[in-house]
């Protein structure tokens, strides 16, 4: 018996067609959400990343408005400011910029937000408590998308270290640059001194002649406090010429063993020509060096210590000045000190008192001391002074008995 296929009805294949275009759009709707879930998820994820390095950038940021107000603020600005974001939100950025700084500011707000290229300057911040923070500004205009004005993203960056570094180096600078024309300065007066002394010398050793000449014709009584007034100012004047001298071309000292006991007896014995009415002692201490030989340049150690005895003579009173030479020898070095019951030295004027030219008295060039220490330090040595106003002045030479590195002559 055959079987009998049976034609379907059109209504049943317009519902299977149907069904089927439903499968088949219920397939894509299923893609379609998949990869727009998937989407969420890349953009969620990229906004996370996005803020967890907005949030913790080790530099400062915050989203201003036009006007400079703070519409958002990582943990970085907040830290560097001191205050927390929830206190920052919606405040003026202006308000933690130091007034000095403010007209710098708001020309960088003005060209930051007219300008779609980054901008940048240095400002000083106001942090918590009133810190100040040097602080480096980088700025960038933008249109946020969904308000559509534009806003400002700036990067903060404290430079205040770096700044102190700058500050400390120019200060150095400026340092060294004084010392340099402060030594050009010297040069040229040293030139002018030598030319000078040159001068000099030939009128003085004229007067010094002519005073000689009448001692010797005119034998009189009268005269002679007279001429030795003009001897003693002889004296004083050579010394002059031989401290400007010193000073501008001071020479290697020309080292042989010497006897540090008798050029100090050398140099009293000078001095007290030049200042008969100062009680000059050397004390008992000293007769420990009588015998004991230094490597030293004679001359100029002799110099040296007329030039401290000076000091120490206009330093006191005429009638009740003392000074007192003292002398030791220990660690390999030889010490003389020069006391004397004089003035004393005002404390603000010791930090200058071997500078070149400085005196606080109403004669003499200042050199003295300045050209002392120039001698003993070639000698590979040191002076010390020590002084109280009303107490007097103890200055104290320090000689190696063997100075090391320098050649000597027989």
């Amino acid at each position: 018996m055959k079987r009998v296929s049976r034609k379907r009805k059109p209504k049943d294949l317009e519902k299977a067609k149907i069904v089927s275009e439903i499968k088949t759009h219920h397939t894509e709707l299923e893609a379609q959400n998949e990869e727009i879930r998937t989407s969420r998820e890349a953009i969620q994820e990229s906004l996370d990343k996005y803020l967890e390095l907005y949030d913790f950038s080790p530099v400062g940021i915050v989203s201003l408005s036009e006007t400079g107000l703070i519409l958002e603020c990582n943990l970085a600005a907040a830290e560097l400011l001191g205050y927390s974001r929830a206190l920052l939100i919606g405040k003026n950025l202006i308000l933690f910029v130091r007034s000095k700084s403010h007209e710098i500011y708001s020309e960088f707000m003005a060209r930051a937000l007219k300008s779609n290229t980054k901008q940048e300057t240095e400002v000083d911040l106001l942090g918590k408590g009133g810190r100040l923070i040097y602080a480096d500004l980088i700025g960038l205009s933008m249109t946020d998308a969904r308000t559509h004005k534009r806003q400002l993203r700036v990067a903060l960056t404290d430079i205040s270290r770096q700044r102190q570094v700058i500050d400390e180096r120019s200060a150095q600078l400026n340092g060294v640059r004084k010392e340099l024309e402060q030594a050009q300065r010297l040069v040229d007066i040293g030139t002018l001194a030598a030319t000078v002394a040159h001068e000099l010398r030939n009128p003085l050793a004229a007067i010094k002649l002519a005073a000689y000449n009448v001692r010797r014709k005119a034998q009189d009584a009268r005269l002679e406090s007279h001429i030795k007034n003009i001897d003693n100012k002889v004296m004083e004047s050579e010394q002059i010429i031989n401290n400007l001298v010193f000073y501008a071309r001071i020479r290697t000292p020309q080292l042989k063993p010497v006897n540090i006991y008798s050029i100090i007896k050398d140099a009293i014995a000078e001095a007290g020509k030049r200042h008969p009415k100062r009680a000059w002692t050397l004390t008992k201490d000293s007769h420990a060096i009588k015998n004991v030989m230094v490597d030293a340049d004679a001359f100029q150690i002799k110099e040296a210590l007329i030039n401290i005895l000076n000091n120490a003579y206009e330093a006191t009173n005429e009638n009740t000045g003392k000074i007192a030479v003292g002398a030791e020898v220990g660690d390999g070095a030889v010490k003389v000190s020069v006391v004397d019951n004089g003035q004393g030295i005002d404390e603000r004027d010791l930090p200058r008192i071997f500078d070149p030219f400085f005196t606080t008295k109403t004669k003499g060039t200042g050199l003295g001391l300045s050209v002392a220490r120039q001698i003993v330090t070639q000698h590979g040595g040191f002076v010390d002074l020590a002084s109280r106003k009303g107490e007097g002045t103890t200055v104290t030479v320090t000689l190696p008995i063997k100075t090391k590195g320098r050649p000597t002559s027989d």
